[in-house]
């Protein structure tokens, strides 16, 4: 198994917390791999969000980022506890990650209207049905490279 390359560069091999306080950051060649790499596809760890992640972060700071990425969890949880029928957890993950906060919430919001009768596998339809009319609006790409 490979590990996370900006970590076995940045963190283990340069001492640095993560890739924003290397010099090498703007033409590093493993950054230009996985930005264009995500633009076809991602891998398990979403790269698509990566430059504007460091960005978010050198523009505010760490701590406001790791906030967001709570919420982001609390909301994974709730789709994974009410939406998932054992089969969405890597597509459910991917879609934390891509769409932003108000997206997640009005995402679930559009899911969950009408579904008390649906059994787990329709809700899990429903909530397929919602990302994937919204994500292409978006230019998000929610499918896994192999």
């Amino acid at each position: 198994m490979v590990g996370c390359p900006f970590i076995n560069c940045a963190v283990k091999k340069k001492g640095l917390d993560f890739c924003w306080e290397c010099k090498e950051s703007s033409t590093c060649e493993k950054w230009k791999y996985h930005r264009d790499a995500s633009k076809i596809g991602d891998s398990f760890k979403c790269y698509q969000k990566l430059e504007a992640d460091i960005e978010f972060i050198l523009q505010k700071d760490i701590e406001e980022f790791e906030e967001q990425q709570k919420n982001r969890e609390l909301i994974l949880k709730t789709m994974l506890h009410e939406f998932n029928y054992g089969r969405s957890k890597s597509y459910y993950c991917m879609v934390a990650k891509v769409f932003t906060i108000n997206e997640l919430q009005q995402t679930l919001t559009t899911s969950r209207a009408n579904l008390s009768s649906l059994q787990q596998k329709e809700k899990a339809k429903v909530m397929h049905s919602t990302i994937e009319k919204g994500a292409p609006q978006k230019g998000y790409l929610l499918k896994l490279r192999k």
